[in-house]
C-alpha cells in the first residue's frame, strides 16, 4: 500500500512452450499470504490473458518457431524451502523432477473448471 518493492517474480522465456520462474519476498513480507496472491495474479496473466503468447521467438535450438505458447510453467524449488513449496502447491504447481515444480495449462483449466463447479 505504500508502493514499496516487497518480492520479484522473475520470467525467463527459453522455450517456446515453456517459462520459467521464481519468486523471493522480504523478510518482513512473508508468511502473510502475499507470494500465493502474487503467483496466482502472474499466473492468470500467463495463462487466462495470454500475456506471454505470440510473443517473437527465436532460438537455434527451436530454428522453425517464430513465437511463443506457453503450455507449462516451471519454478525451481530448494528443497529445504517449505514455505515456497506450499505456495506453488497452493497454486496448482507439482512436482515433477528433483527441485522442480510444475502447471501445465491443460491442469490449470482443470483446476479453473473444478473451481467453477464447487
Amino acid at each position: 500500500m505504500t508502493g514499496d518493492i516487497v518480492g520479484r517474480i522473475p520470467i525467463f522465456i527459453n522455450n517456446p512452450n515453456l517459462l520459467s520462474m521464481d519468486y523471493w519476498l522480504k523478510e518482513d513480507y512473508q508468511a502473510k499470504g502475499i507470494g500465493t496472491i502474487a503467483l496466482e495474479e502472474v499466473i492468470k496473466q500467463i495463462y487466462d490473458k495470454k500475456e506471454f503468447d505470440k510473443l517473437p521467438f527465436s532460438s537455434v535450438k527451436y530454428p522453425d518457431v517464430e513465437e511463443t505458447r506457453i503450455e507449462s510453467i516451471e519454478l525451481e524449488i530448494s528443497d529445504d524451502n517449505e514455505p515456497s513449496k506450499r505456495i506453488a502447491t497452493k497454486n496448482g504447481f507439482k512436482k515433477v523432477g528433483e527441485r522442480i515444480f510444475s502447471l501445465t495449462l491443460e491442469d490449470h483449466i482443470k483446476q479453473r473448471e473444478n473451481i467453477i463447479r464447487e
